[in-house]
């Protein structure tokens, strides 16, 4: 997880937090078919961007808007295949030095604290006089941190979830950066934010035994923590990373009725972190041709109020406790609106939404109200005020004006498949109940791609509606052929034209175009 700078206690802020889903230690992990290794295209922040990219909004090839917005619903069922669960895991070598502290400076900046406390320029509690040596060691962390003398070498083994959203029928996906980057400095920052209370040493015994947490520390606490480690062992070379590798696993929606299914996928093109331009593209290790795949609208268009949607996977709802942990999760879907357009301290606009997201969202699809892409989910904010908890209401997404520019230099076009053209003319007949025509069209994508995410469930759906479905005129003239059709079309105007010589010759004439 990556924050922006934690101020002290009292003050009320929002903090800026990557919405990566939750950093953890890996088991090592060993692929049948191991990822190949490419270099992937970087994308600079201040690289030229193509007059071409800057004055045409991205799209997607063989989409065409419908002509009126769509039911939230049918916005979940088309997008939802599209929508993928992305797991990192980082492989490599570390080197650092324990930490040792500087016991009569920290003796002294408590005895500062304590005395604050009594005059009343503090609470005089556990937990704010922690937050307060907490910050005072930030300000200068070598003032009372140092390292030992002996090197520790480690195997480092760390994973990350995301989500993230097909973009290809050959199956290229957009994601955030910061679910999968590999260089050195985000990885440090994601080891130190899941392993790092391993190596605080002699710091930790102190914070304990001076001011006690009897349920563990609080998110801000930790916050700060981190920050003082990550200053401490990147400042000065305590701490290094090398032969880092990373694996990339994609999870779709067919991962639901086959547990342990997944595909490997390469990184193709990256950009920075936030607050920089945090897209990256990754490509399924695939020959299928026909994947589900989500389409792009204009995001320049949207204003203050208007309707948004979100897809995603965020952790919440995958680790939930009650929920069977031997199964994948459908994607959470949630609604909101648009709050506003915000300058980052990267210089790009991202927007503002009030959908509700958590971490695990990042890299996430975000939708109009015609079911159209216009962002991925990327930041949200978290008030250190209150213990650390994710404000709802002010999340962020890079939108498509961004991503086009990684989507140009990887040199693709977005394009939507005949099987998600298929499932959408499959919903549509699902919604206008003409159930026996979606399930002919189901089993059309099944005959073609038995993985296609959750087509069996909509297939069974379809499959048990269209059994109880009765036959009317209507169906009998679907299902006959055009020429059928013609036939029985021009003997009714000649019936209703009473048999009149014109129409008979009229008919007899566009009989012998079509069937001769």
């Amino acid at each position: 997880m990556q924050y922006n700078k934690v101020y002290p206690p009292k003050i009320y802020l929002l903090v800026v937090i990557a919405l990566i889903g939750n950093m953890y230690l890996a088991p090592a992990t060993h692929a049948q078919n191991p990822t190949t290794t490419l270099k992937p295209i970087k994308v600079d922040d201040n690289q030229l961007i193509p007059l071409d990219v800057l004055m045409k909004p991205l799209s997607t090839q063989g989409y065409t808007r419908p002509a009126e917005p769509l039911p939230p619903t049918l916005i979940a069922a088309i997008n939802r295949p599209a929508t993928v669960q992305v797991l990192a895991n980082f492989t490599g070598n570390l080197q650092y030095q324990q930490l040792l502290i500087y016991t009569d400076n920290l003796r002294q900046a408590v005895a500062q604290i304590e005395t604050s406390a009594l005059i009343g320029n503090l609470p005089n509690n556990n937990a704010d006089k922690l937050m307060a040596l907490l910050t005072l060691i930030q300000q200068n962390p070598h003032a009372f941190l140092t390292p030992d003398n002996s090197i520790t070498q480690e195997q480092i083994n760390i994973g990350a979830t995301g989500s993230g959203l097909i973009i290809t029928p050959q199956g290229h996906l957009v994601t955030n950066a910061h679910v999968v980057a590999t260089d050195e400095a985000s990885l440090a920052q994601k080891l130190l934010s899941t392993g790092f209370f391993n190596r605080v040493g002699e710091l930790a015994k102190y914070l304990q035994s001076t001011y006690p947490q009897p349920n563990g520390l609080s998110e801000p606490a930790t916050q700060l923590l981190l920050q003082i480690m990550e200053t401490f062992y990147t400042s000065r070379g305590y701490f290094k990373l090398a032969n880092i590798t990373g694996r990339y696993r994609v999870l779709t929606g067919y991962t639901l009725q086959n547990p342990g299914y997944h595909i490997e996928a390469n990184l193709l093109a990256i950009g920075q972190p936030i607050p920089g331009k945090d897209v990256a593209i990754l490509k399924l290790q695939t020959t299928q041709n026909n994947w589900p795949t989500i389409s792009f609208g204009p995001d320049r268009e949207l204003r203050s109020g208007d309707e948004m949607y979100v897809l995603g996977y965020p952790g919440v709802v995958n680790n939930n406790e009650v929920l069977d942990q031997n199964v994948m999760r459908q994607p959470s879907f949630t609604e909101g609106k648009m709050s506003a357009r915000q300058k980052t301290k990267g210089g790009w606009e991202a927007i503002q939404i009030t959908a509700a997201v958590g971490r695990g969202n990042s890299g996430g699809p975000v939708f109009n109200k015609y079911g159209e892409v216009i962002g991925i989910l990327t930041f949200g904010s978290q008030d250190a005020s209150q213990g650390g908890a994710l404000v709802q209401g002010f999340n962020f997404i890079v939108p498509n004006s961004i991503i086009h520019q990684f989507i140009h230099q990887a040199g693709l076009t977005p394009t939507l498949s005949n099987s998600a053209t298929t499932l959408r003319q499959a919903l549509q007949w699902m919604a206008d109940k003409k159930y026996k025509k979606a399930a002919a069209a189901l089993n059309e994508i099944k005959s073609s791609f038995a993985q296609f995410p959750y087509l069996n469930e909509e297939l069974n759906d379809a499959t048990t509606k269209a059994a109880s479905e009765k036959n009317t005129l209507m169906d009998y003239w679907d299902n006959m052929d055009t020429k059928t059709q013609i036939m029985l079309g021009l003997a009714a105007v000649m019936v209703v034209g009473g048999g009149a010589g014109k129409l008979f010759t009229y008919g007899v004439h566009l009989l012998f175009f079509f069937f001769v």
